[in-house]
Order: C-alpha cells, then sequence, then structure tokens
C-alpha cells in the first residue's frame, strides 16, 4: 500500500490518476471496437442488457462506425436497434438471449407497407434505412421463442397498436394479430453482413430482410 504524507504531491498523484482515467475513457469512447462490458452489460443471462448493448451500439455510430465486441458469456436482451456502420461481433462462448418478456420487445410500425404488417410489430434485432451493418463471429443468438408463443393482445396492448398503426388501408388491428417477435428484420438496408453465427430457436421468423440491398 502506498502512503503519501506531502499534502502537494497527494494532489499531483490525484490529478494524474484522474487524467490517465480520463484519457483511457476517451479512448475507450472514440475507439472503432467498443467492448458491451465496458458500458455495463452483464453475462450471467439473467440481467437484462438491453440498455447496455443499446448504449454501445449507440457510441460506436457516433464514433463513425465500428465493431461493437460480445465476450464469451450470456446476455439476455430485448429489442436492439442497429446503427450506420456497426457491426456486432458475437466472440466464441458468446450468446445474445432474447427476453422472455414481451414488454422487452417494443411494438413499432414497419416504414414499408406489407402483407406482413399484422405479423411484424416486434423484434429482437431490427433496423430501418441502414448501410453497412452486419453480426459476425462464432458465437449464437438464441430467441428462447417457445417462452414468447400464445400470448394474446389484451385491451390495453390492442389499443397501442391502434396507436402504432393508424393508417387503417394497411393494417386493420385486432385480437387475433401475432405478438410474436421475429430474431432479426432489416428494412431498406444496404450492405449487409451475417456470417458464422449461429441463429436458433426464434419466436417467429428467425430473418426477414424486405427491400434490401
Amino acid at each position: 500500500m502506498m502512503t503519501i504524507k506531502n499534502k502537494s504531491t497527494l494532489n499531483q498523484t490525484l490529478f494524474f490518476i484522474a487524467c490517465f482515467l480520463g484519457l483511457s475513457m476517451s479512448i475507450a469512447q472514440t475507439s472503432p471496437y467498443l467492448n458491451v462490458l465496458d458500458f455495463g452489460a452483464k453475462t450471467d443471462g439473467k440481467t437484462l442488457n438491453t440498455k447496455a448493448i443499446q448504449s454501445a451500439i449507440d457510441q460506436c455510430y457516433k464514433n463513425g462506425g465500428g465493431t461493437v465486441e460480445f465476450p464469451a458469456g450470456d446476455y439476455l436482451t430485448g429489442t436492439i436497434v442497429m446503427k450506420d456502420n456497426v457491426i456486432l461481433n458475437l466472440q466464441a462462448g458468446s450468446k445474445i438471449l432474447g427476453s422472455t418478456s414481451i414488454e422487452d420487445y417494443p411494438m413499432y410500425a414497419p416504414p414499408i407497407p406489407n402483407n406482413m404488417d399484422k405479423d411484424v410489430k416486434r423484434a429482437l434485432i431490427r433496423g430501418e434505412n441502414l448501410k453497412n451493418i452486419g453480426i459476425t463471429g462464432s458465437g449464437i443468438i438464441d430467441g428462447q421463442g417457445k417462452s414468447l408463443q400464445g400470448i394474446e393482445i389484451d385491451d390495453e396492448t390492442l389499443e397501442k397498436v391502434k396507436k402504432i398503426y393508424t393508417d387503417r388501408t394497411r393494417y386493420i388491428p385486432g385480437k387475433k394479430n401475432d405478438q410474436r417477435p421475429f430474431l432479426m428484420r432489416f428494412v431498406s438496408c444496404k450492405n449487409i453482413t451475417m456470417e458464422g453465427i449461429i441463429l436458433q430457436h426464434p419466436a417467429k421468423w428467425t430473418q426477414h430482410y424486405l427491400n434490401c440491398d
């Protein structure tokens, strides 16, 4: 243990420590490689990591693009929204687990009307009007789909759906509409890379690419 008796020396030491930590954080935030653990993600398969993972993606996008790394471990999450020029890299032994709670998959109206409107209100990983995105590595994306089957739309949820789908020429909300989230869904995106990963146990479709190049 280091002991510093001189107050001036102590202040200088604390100053240099603060500068070092600030520089380290600055380098981490501007690096093209960001680690989800640095944003508070937990690998226990129980902690909901949606905010931590989304923060890493958002920061990577702000940096001008790069790779968000997932070291070995189990990452429970709800909906993840991709951003331009961001790649998710699942390292060996890593697994993204879809939440078993439907509330962790916010509803949204797909930007392009299609005959799947009633079925695509939710997704684990999604993106619209993006370029240069992808998921690589040797990890697993597991939707834990069985736990999300047979969920009926209650009155409160139906009202939320009606507020999202205001254009009745596209789709008329009803209680028989499907609640299950897609594993991945991309609309009007360009230059998508999917390589090496394992996709399993989706609640609905595994992958859906609409109007993508």
